[in-house]
C-alpha cells in the first residue's frame, strides 16, 4: 500500500488545446465510477458535484455557434452560467453581478449561490466521512468567483477525507491567457503536495479514468 506522503487526496486532469473531446470522455467515464462507487453495496461515497454543457444553435449555412454555457448539479439543478448577450460586450471586462469571458457574460452570483452551498456540505461532510466533490470544473468561466476560488483552497487544504476530482485549464510555464486569479490558482494546484495533476492525450485518453480512480481509491483505501 502506497505511503500517507505518496497519496493524493485530490485529483485533477486537463489537457491542451484540442483535447477537450478526451477530456469529456474521461470525465463521463469518471462520473459513471465514482456513482458506482456511491452505491451503498460498493463503498458507499457520498458524492456531490456539477458538470457543464453548451447550448448552441446552428445558422443557415449550417455553421454551429455556442450561444451558452449550462451547468448541471448531480442532483439535478440547472442553470445558465454563460451566455452571449444580445449585443457584443463593450471593452470594460467587469459588469456586476457579472463578468465577461471572451464575448460571454458569467453569472457569477447565480453559480455561488447555487455551488458554493453545495461544495461547503461537502467540506463539513468529510470531517466524519470520505465524500467526493466531482467538478467540471477550474476554467476562464468558475475562476471569476472569488469565492468559489477561496472555498477550494480551503477544500484542497484542510485535513480530513474530502475528494475533489476535477478537470481543470491547461497549465504552462507562464499560464500567460488566464486571469491573476485563475494563474494562481493552476499554481497553487499544479505545486500542492495532496493534488495529483493528469494530462489527457489522444494516446492515453482511454486509460486515464482508471488511473485518476487509481490513484483516489489509494487515499481512500490507505486513510482510517
Amino acid at each position: 500500500m502506497p505511503s500517507a506522503a505518496a497519496r493524493k487526496a485530490h485529483v485533477f486532469f486537463t489537457g491542451k488545446t484540442g483535447a477537450a473531446q478526451y477530456i469529456s470522455r474521461v470525465f463521463s467515464r469518471t462520473l459513471e465510477y465514482l456513482r458506482y462507487e456511491s452505491k451503498p453495496e460498493n463503498h458507499g461515497l457520498p458524492l456531490e458535484g456539477f458538470y457543464s454543457e453548451t447550448r448552441e444553435t446552428v445558422n443557415r449555412k449550417g455553421v454551429v455557434k455556442i450561444i451558452a454555457h449550462e451547468m448541471s448539479t448531480l442532483g439535478g439543478e440547472k442553470f445558465t452560467v454563460s451566455e452571449l448577450p444580445p449585443s457584443k460586450p463593450v471593452k470594460s471586462k467587469v459588469v456586476a453581478p457579472q463578468m465577461y469571458v471572451g464575448d460571454y457574460t458569467v453569472n457569477v452570483e447565480k453559480f455561488d449561490e447555487i455551488i458554493l452551498p453545495l461544495l461547503q456540505a461537502s467540506l463539513e461532510k468529510s470531517a466524519d466521512t470520505h465524500c467526493v466533490f466531482l467538478m467540471d470544473g477550474l476554467n476562464r468561466t468558475t475562476a471569476c468567483s472569488n469565492a468559489f476560488l477561496e472555498l477550494l483552497r480551503e477544500a484542497i487544504d484542510r485535513p480530513g477525507k474530502l475528494h475533489l476530482v476535477s478537470t481543470m485549464a491547461f497549465p504552462t510555464a507562464t499560464n500567460s491567457g488566464y486571469t491573476p486569479n485563475l494563474q494562481s490558482a493552476l499554481r497553487y494546484i499544479t505545486t500542492h503536495p495532496r493534488c495529483f495533476v493528469h494530462e489527457v492525450t489522444a494516446q492515453k485518453f482511454g486509460r486515464s479514468a482508471d488511473l485518476l480512480m487509481g490513484k483516489l481509491m489509494e487515499d481512500i483505501d490507505g486513510v482510517d
